[in-house]
């Protein structure tokens, strides 16, 4: 797991960086949103690595009780929630100015909220 959201934005700039696939500049926005938008809010995941096309993905892999991962793409994310034996995938769509949707929004406030400090 990432210590903060400051390192989550580095990593993503290591992946793109790294790739042997020019990414699409929107692919980047909004893998940057993402980060930007889950400061302070979520927890941090386990990995960020590519994914297809070129793709930013976020992975939570230690998370109860099962794993999920968040793929930046240029118009949408995708939400895999893994289960023993099967996976779910949820699309979200993109806003063009790179703004995370109310639907992911929801979505990962049952999923990721960060627990609180005692």
């Amino acid at each position: 797991m990432y210590s903060d959201w400051p390192a989550v934005e580095a990593a993503i700039d290591h992946v793109v960086a790294a790739s042997d696939q020019p990414f699409i500049p929107e692919t980047v926005l909004h893998a940057r949103a993402l980060a930007v938008i889950s400061q302070g809010r979520y927890r941090t995941p386990d990995e960020v690595g590519d994914g297809y096309g070129p793709t930013v993905s976020f992975h939570w892999t230690n998370l109860a009780p099962h794993p999920i991962e968040i793929e930046a793409h240029s118009d949408r994310y995708e939400l895999y929630l893994f289960r023993p034996g099967a996976f779910d995938v949820q699309h979200f769509a993109c806003q063009s100015d790179g703004a995370i949707s109310a639907e992911l929004i929801a979505a990962l406030d049952v999923i990721l909220i960060a627990p609180q400090a005692d």
